[in-house]
């Protein structure tokens, strides 16, 4: 695991590379249900706070932090998915459907 507690085996996708949470494949259970198993088949995803003032008790630093901006954001996305297409991971045309998905995704910074 990363330190947003992102795994780091295997081939990481553009949106673990320029991550806006933690994405996991499994998830905890409620005290009361089920604890202490996992919820089998069912994984969950943790969002960053999108400024610092947000983030209370979170350690893993917000979106503004991280990105600083919809640019930063993005430029950071465009750099990942040119190496993803360099290491043979991505064809050029899945490269442009990414950078379009993610200029549409509103990330929470102007």
């Amino acid at each position: 695991m990363d330190a947003d507690g992102n795994e780091v085996d295997g081939v990481r996708s553009t949106q673990l590379r320029v991550s806006l949470g933690t994405y996991s494949g499994w998830n905890t259970r409620k005290a009361n249900f089920g604890k202490p198993d996992l919820c089998d088949l069912t994984g969950q995803y943790v969002p960053f706070a999108v400024h610092a003032a947000d983030r209370k008790s979170d350690p893993r630093p917000s979106v503004e932090e991280r990105y600083g901006s919809k640019a930063g954001y993005m430029a950071r996305v465009r750099e990942v998915v040119e190496d993803q297409v360099e290491e043979g991971l991505l064809l050029p045309d899945d490269a442009a459907t990414i950078l379009q998905q993610e200029q549409a995704r509103d990330i929470g910074l102007p």
